[in-house]
């Protein structure tokens, strides 16, 4: 090919690619690059072309050739690195937008995407560098303030990134998704009326905007602001039926009692946010080892609810039969919780730093057979993870109530009382009934000694003593009307709540007074170390359940110090725990399922010494013997459940519907 051709076939391609008449352009583009494998322009329009049609791995491989023929070749660098970013060669996009930025300095888009690429390597200190380097050349980006709160909420400074959201709305005053991020951080912040307020404007800028009016009621249940909560419910609710993302899976298991809505939410919320990803990890061929690779991810490797809860089954898991292995993707809190929970695993990997997808490929390096979600989605979760499908089975257990709505995760751990047969459809995974609770739990919780006196909580030192040590936002207008009754027919009586920053202590005395008791009568708990905290609650008399959002682990501390709980059934997985809890302790006398009959049952037991006292004194004995706190008998049914899991696979049969039978 004559110059005079290339020249006229070139400019007939760029014709053809302006017109988005590719196939066309792509036909004499991959003449000239044959005729002229030297000439970088061909590679060039080759690689855009690609990047145009989404065949970003082609784009890639046509931009590294033009920038191998033409290492000046700034824009080529540029580009290469953004097809590297789509392909999730985020090490590679990196060293590209390097190339880019040495050969020209100012080059205000390659610093900001090299730093959105850091960003998904989780190098976040390096990002921050690269985003405030390309602040300097242009300081009224919108979206690099944007990408920069991103990263600043993963670190969890929440304040600067209140500072970003103001320079965002600086530039766009009603940009919807800044001010929900500012109320996220004012809410992680726990000023939860600031969050409210955020929301609020959310609302008015778009009334359906993503997850706010979810949001919303979440920070308000926080503050234990109650007013407009119908309002806001029932909009979200149609917003739900109309296809809208107004609201998080975990803050609908909260405050939902519907478990086909619950489901609804979810399905789309990982359709939208977590599809299979696009770019599977290589898999190693199945179990070429002797024993069964367990993984545990979680970023809750601290002290932790989770991890109190877990740390008996790790230890007491076979380890003729099982690998057991950490993946932590939490803080180091160097507690010696955290050094119990790394001396009980065979091996304990801190992942911190890692993107998804690293962290996937690591489970396949480690040839891991069944990797086991602790959070699903709540706070700090990483769900993403198992997109990749890097294990042959997939897991999810204890951390989220209900199901995660995902293809790609096969089993969830549950049991008869969670999860009935008619609604068993509405899960994605099936579903592993356990014989007892599905809840693990040891006999390991330390109870600070001697335990405080009623003045040192202070509790008055006469009258009957109702507690609900649950998070805030589990406490609702219908089940406080309930325990106001309560007060009302049992002389003396209070109730003892925890609290949180927020307003909470004013907006609930308010809410009392409504209801015509003395403020007085609510008693307060600050946060404490879990020892101490046992210490304290060993001091209640009753602990009265929420809904539709039970106790979970509170139930199990509070049965732990000989304190009987209440509970209501609900109708959904979180509402249920309650009934779980209770069965697997054999105190099934203590459900009930109706909030009339819970308010009597109270009400008996807090004015019945004597019933009150036979209660204790069976729980007492039940602590001991029952399968509840026995982490031996919790490990062998779920380790059965393991290798039947693995067993249908080697088989290769499909995950299916398991129940594990009762073996001690």
């Amino acid at each position: 090919m004559n110059t005079e051709e290339y020249q006229s076939s070139f400019r007939l391609a760029e014709a053809f690619y302006e017109k988005n008449e590719l196939d066309s352009a792509k036909k004499l583009l991959a003449e000239i690059s044959e005729a002229r494998p030297d000439d970088h322009q061909a590679f060039r329009l080759l690689g855009f072309i690609a990047g145009r049609q989404n065949d970003f791995v082609k784009a890639a491989e046509y931009l590294s050739r033009a920038t191998a023929v033409q290492p000046d070749f700034i824009e080529g660098w540029y580009y290469l690195g953004k097809a590297f970013h789509e392909i999730e060669k985020f090490d590679e996009a990196v060293k590209c937008f390097d190339a880019a930025v040495r050969l020209y300095s100012d080059f205000f888009e390659a610093l900001h995407d090299k730093a959105r690429a850091l960003c998904a390597l989780r190098r976040l200190n390096e990002a921050i560098q690269a985003f405030e380097l390309a602040y300097k050349l242009n300081p009224n980006s919108a979206e690099l303030w944007t990408n920069l709160g991103w990263v600043f909420v993963q670190q969890r400074q929440f304040d600067k990134v209140i500072i970003c959201c103001n320079q965002v709305l600086r530039l766009q005053a009603n940009d919807a998704m800044a001010l929900r991020t500012k109320g996220d951080a004012f809410f992680h912040l726990q000023q939860y009326a600031q969050a409210v307020s955020e929301y609020e404007k959310v609302l008015l800028v778009d009334p359906d905007f993503e997850e706010a009016r979810g949001s919303l009621l979440y920070a308000k249940l926080m503050a234990g602001d109650w007013s407009d909560l119908e309002y806001h419910y029932a909009l979200l609710k149609t917003s739900i039926h109309q296809g809208k993302k107004c609201v998080t899976p975990f803050v609908m298991a909260i405050l939902s009692n519907s478990p086909q809505e619950q489901s609804l939410v979810t399905t789309r919320y990982t359709t939208d946010l977590y599809p299979p990803a696009k770019m599977a990890v290589h898999k190693p061929n199945p179990k070429q080892h002797e024993r069964i690779r367990l993984a545990y991810l979680s970023a809750d490797y601290h002290q932790h609810a989770t991890a109190f809860l877990m740390l008996e089954l790790f230890k007491k898991h076979d380890r003729k039969r099982f690998d057991v292995i950490a993946i932590s993707y939490g803080p180091n809190d160097a507690s010696r919780t955290r050094q119990e929970l790394n001396a009980s695993f065979d091996e304990f990997i801190d992942v911190q730093g890692k993107s998804d997808r690293q962290i996937a490929e690591l489970l396949s390096e480690l040839k891991i057979d069944i990797a086991i979600d602790l959070k699903g989605y709540t706070d700090d979760g990483r769900p993403g993870i198992f997109t990749y499908c890097a294990a042959p089975i997939q897991v999810s257990y204890l951390g989220y109530p209900g199901t995660l709505g995902a293809e790609y995760v096969d089993y969830l751990i549950a049991d008869k009382f969670l999860i009935p047969d008619e609604e068993e459809a509405l899960y994605s995974e099936s579903i592993v009934f356990l014989p007892d609770s599905y809840q693990v739990n040891g006999r390991n919780r330390e109870v600070s000694q001697p335990l405080p006196t009623r003045a040192d909580c202070g509790l008055p030192e006469r009258g009957f003593v109702f507690c609900s040590f649950n998070n805030t936002y589990k406490n609702n207008p219908a089940v406080f009307s309930i325990w106001m009754n309560l007060l009302k027919r049992v002389d003396d009586s209070v109730l003892w709540l925890l609290t949180k920053a927020g307003g909470f202590e004013e907006n609930i005395r308010n809410e009392a007074l409504k209801r015509g008791i003395d403020p007085k009568r609510i008693i307060f708990a600050k946060n404490m170390p879990l020892p101490e905290h046992l210490a304290r609650v060993a001091r209640a008399d009753l602990f009265l359940d929420s809904l539709p959002c039970n106790a979970h682990t509170t139930a199990s501390d509070a049965l732990w110090v000989n304190v009987p709980v209440v509970t209501c059934v609900g109708s959904t997985f979180a509402g249920r725990v309650g009934q779980s809890v209770l069965n697997a302790i054999g105190m099934p006398e203590l459900v009930t399922h109706s909030l009339s009959e819970y308010e009597e049952l109270a009400f008996d037991l807090a004015t019945n010494p004597d019933a009150l006292s036979a209660v204790r004194g069976k729980l007492q004995h039940k602590i001991k013997t029952s399968p509840l706190f026995d982490a031996e008998r919790f490990a062998y049914h779920l380790e059965w459940a393991y290798e039947e899991m693995w067993q249908r696979f080697e088989c290769g049969e499909a995950p299916g519907r398991m129940l594990v039978p009762e073996m001690r």
